[in-house]
This record gives structure tokens, C-alpha cells and sequence, in this order.
């Protein structure tokens, strides 16, 4: 596989990864909340652990993002 056909998929791969870490916790933070709220009656559950799934996501965002970061860096001072 020539170098640019991996790169790409590698931005793709990054691409597919965000993307799934930003879902996952936004919408199980919702869920669980809004579930959460109907079996205990209460109102302020779901917008809770949806903000609570939101930084996690932030969170997840930011970490994928600093470790492919980190391995172009180490690859440009390796050239």
C-alpha cells in the first residue's frame, strides 16, 4: 500500500473514531438519564448525565486527537 493510500485511511480511520466517541457517551449519558428518571420520578437526571456524557465525549475527543498528534509529530522528526 503506497504511503498517501495510508494516510488517508488513517485520517478516515480518525475520522470514524471521533465520531463514534462523541456518539456513544452523548447518547448513553441521555439514555441512562432520561431511564433514570422514569424509574425514580424524578425531572433532573437526564440533563445531568447527558452534560456528564457530553464531557466525556469532549474528553474522549481530546485524547484521540493528542496521541495522532503526537505520532505525525513523531514521524516529521524522524524525516
Amino acid at each position: 500500500m503506497k504511503k498517501k493510500d495510508r494516510e488517508i485511511l488513517r485520517t478516515w480511520t480518525l475520522v470514524l473514531q471521533i465520531g463514534i466517541s462523541m456518539m456513544v457517551p452523548v447518547f448513553v449519558g441521555f439514555f441512562l438519564g432520561k431511564w433514570l428518571d422514569e424509574r425514580l420520578g424524578t425531572g433532573f437526571l437526564m440533563p445531568v448525565f447527558l452534560g456528564l456524557g457530553m464531557l466525556a465525549a469532549f474528553r474522549n475527543t481530546y485524547l484521540l486527537l493528542k496521541g495522532y498528534l503526537a505520532q505525525i509529530r513523531k514521524e516529521d522528526e524522524g524525516k
